[in-house]
């Protein structure tokens, strides 16, 4: 089993360098409006579609070995997991800035697609790597109040009113 953890780590290490090289292709895209850069910029930034299908064949490659989602999990897991999905937060903050400017027409479509990809990938990656080092999966469940705690607030609340009109 630890074997196994070590040359999957090694694979998601690799990948997750591919990851960090490609984001600095993502940040060219970013840096090269489409709306004002010459040709020559353009055409030195332009973004390789095909690194979209290959980020959504390790979604499913990972995806396959997981469990299906049936309810909203927690984001939890352990350190990696943790990471992974802290991770995730800031890619989908970073897919909102990526969204406006491709609406904007300043971003080719293929690097809206990545970020919005690989915010999936972190997530997935996330599970994935809590499954492995055997932390289960925690399921969300609203909150629910209790009833006599809620009438107690309203009892409170309605005998405060009353003090406060009589004076």
């Amino acid at each position: 089993m630890e074997y196994r953890q070590q040359e999957n780590f090694k694979e998601l290490n690799e990948m997750l360098q591919k990851v960090q090289c490609t984001l600095q292709d993502v940040a060219s895209c970013v840096a090269t409006p489409l709306t004002s850069a010459s040709e020559k910029q353009i055409a030195r930034t332009e973004f390789d579609k095909d690194l979209v299908v290959e980020m959504e064949e390790w979604i499913d490659k990972f995806t396959k070995d997981l469990p299906e989602l049936k309810n909203f999990i927690l984001l939890s897991g352990g350190r990696g997991s943790c990471s992974l999905h802290v991770t995730r937060s800031i890619c989908r903050r970073a897919e909102r800035k990526v969204a406006s400017r491709f609406i904007q027409n300043d971003v080719d479509e293929p690097v809206a697609k990545y970020i919005n990809r690989l915010s999936d990938f972190l997530f997935t990656l996330a599970r994935y790597v809590a499954s492995m080092e055997g932390h289960p999966e925690v399921i969300y469940k609203k909150p629910r109040r209790k009833k006599k705690l809620v009438d107690a607030k309203l009892t409170t609340t309605d005998s405060d009113n009353d003090k406060g009109t009589k004076d």
